[in-house]
């Protein structure tokens, strides 16, 4: 728990620098993803304790929406992966969740957009929806997030299943440190070519 927030305090500043948006990033979605299995284990093997287990799940998943990168989505996703014991179902079916809440995200953001489009004269911010240039980003943004994301998701399944149990080399601070390695490096791309020149960060918390 102490070596993910310590790399998740080191990510973030990248990480807000490359998207813009003050969410915490995957490192902390992992780390709040322990902290309800370690919850998980301390209430739910106590018949009396797991009403109050799916109380506190249900508590932090809706709070982590817009806290964490990936939301509830993530930790339903890492729950899933330590409590299905069957193997070959631990490598199929949280990554067919996965695509299914990627797929009903992006109904939803079409849905709402259709909404702030019929109620535009009641609504000044959805004026900046319906331009042109708007609606065409828009659309090629959903057009990926519809197809591309869920291919993805559902592509590394084989791949999953395929894997022989077998460890291969240990590297894990590698990873750790690639992170927000190559979010440094994109930000500095970016500014060299001209492609981002200020830094602006939103936050979607208010």
């Amino acid at each position: 728990m102490l070596r993910l927030l310590i790399f998740g305090a080191i990510a973030q500043g990248p990480y807000m620098l490359a998207f813009g948006i003050a969410t915490l990033n995957i490192v902390f979605s992992i780390a709040l993803g322990l902290a309800c299995l370690l919850m998980y284990r301390g209430l739910y093997v106590n018949r009396e304790k797991k009403a109050l287990f799916v109380f506190l799940f249900v508590v932090i998943c809706i709070k982590s929406t817009f806290i964490v990168e990936g939301g509830f989505a993530a930790l339903i996703m890492i729950f899933l992966f330590n409590v299905i014991r069957d193997e070959m179902k631990r490598r199929t079916i949280p990554l067919i969740v996965w695509g299914a809440f990627s797929v009903v995200s992006v109904l939803m953001a079409r849905v709402s957009l259709i909404l702030l489009d019929v109620f535009s004269d009641f609504v000044d911010e959805a004026s900046v929806m319906v331009e042109p240039a708007g609606v065409m980003a828009y659309e090629v943004m959903m057009m990926t997030q519809t197809f591309v994301l869920p291919l993805g998701t559902f592509l590394i399944i084989p791949l999953l299943r395929a894997y022989n149990g077998e460890l291969g080399r240990r590297a894990k601070y590698l990873f750790y440190t690639f992170y927000p390695a190559h979010f440094a490096v994109l930000v500095l791309i970016a500014f060299a070519l001209g492609l981002k020149s200020d830094i602006t960060i939103t936050s979607p918390w208010w």
